[in-house]
């Protein structure tokens, strides 16, 4: 599928060189149509440049014939080297002025592309070299997006006239196509870093909750169960098989007190003297025996050794 686009000749994609009269209107009565027109009965020096703003397949220039002169040169993707250029034929002897515009040139191609199209006056030699070249539109035929396959042909500047130049980028072309697999991976690789933030959190809850709790009872003093359980003796065996290796004993365990002792004994019991039975005064203490005279010598050597 494809359809026409036309291009007045007052759209600003025209770029006009030399002298035009670019605010003439024709008035077709035979069939009861008007239109704007441009106009040059200039014969050097005048011209006008087409670059297709979107791939075309074919390409269409309207003008009205005249009477008394009429002989135009056009070039399509001109080489400045060697510019291949047409003659366009637009004479009709009989116009009155009344007719509308009709199609002076056409060209199609294979495949739709981007070209450049210089349209210029010459004199017509016929007519004692008197030429009007007029314009009232250019058309394209344009295919569907989904069907287009381009070639591309980029003009040189409008500046020189009835020349071409390089190669343009076409819109809709494969080269300014962008994927859409980089959305697709951006969303993909967001996906995984927040599954990866949900798993790291749930491990640490879980890690917090299965920590023994802390019980005040069984360690009263948080320095002294570290110093508990850190602390250990190094005891060396009198063993001579074993007394250069060196065993870690159990640590030592913290001392409690037991609290009171209560009294079980009886009033029966025998109780210790006392002070006045055994520091009695001297008048009252019977005297203490003395050792006999046969003990005395024995006692004495006892005391010299």
């Amino acid at each position: 599928m494809s359809q026409n686009v036309t291009y007045d000749d007052r759209d600003p994609i025209l770029d006009y060189s030399g002298d035009w009269f670019r605010t003439g209107t024709w008035n077709a009565t035979s069939v009861d149509e008007t239109g704007t027109l441009a106009s040059s009965s200039v014969t050097s020096g005048v011209n006008v440049t087409f670059v297709f703003p979107t791939p075309a397949t074919a390409f269409y220039y309207f003008g009205i014939p005249r009477c008394c002169g009429g002989e135009y040169l056009i070039c399509i993707d001109c080489d400045p080297n060697n510019p291949q250029y047409i003659t366009i034929d637009g004479v009709n002897t009989s116009d009155n002025g009344q007719n509308p515009p009709i199609v002076l040139f056409s060209k199609t191609f294979d495949v739709p592309g981007v070209h450049e199209v210089i349209l210029a006056n010459e004199p017509d030699l016929r007519f004692g070299g008197n030429s009007q070249i007029t314009l009232d539109k250019f058309e394209l035929t344009v295919p569907d997006a989904d069907a287009v396959t381009t070639t591309t042909a980029t003009p040189l500047s409008s500046s020189a006239p009835l020349s071409t130049g390089a190669t343009l980028p076409v819109a809709g072309s494969s080269s300014s196509s962008s994927s859409p697999l980089a959305p697709i991976l951006g969303g993909v690789l967001g996906g995984l870093v927040l599954l990866l933030i949900i798993l790291g959190i749930w491990f640490l809850l879980r890690r917090r909750s299965r920590r023994p709790a802390y019980n005040a009872e069984q360690a009263p003093d948080h320095q002294e169960q570290h110093l508990w359980q850190n602390t250990s003796r190094f005891t060396v065996s009198t063993n001579p098989a074993t007394m250069f290796s060196t065993t870690t004993s159990a640590p030592s365990r913290r001392e409690l007190d037991a609290g009171r002792i209560d009294d079980y004994s009886s009033p029966d019991d025998t109780l210790p003297p006392e002070y006045g039975q055994v520091f009695s005064p001297a008048d009252s203490a019977p005297p203490l025996p003395g050792p006999s005279s046969n003990e005395m010598p024995r006692a004495l050597s006892k005391s010299r050794r």
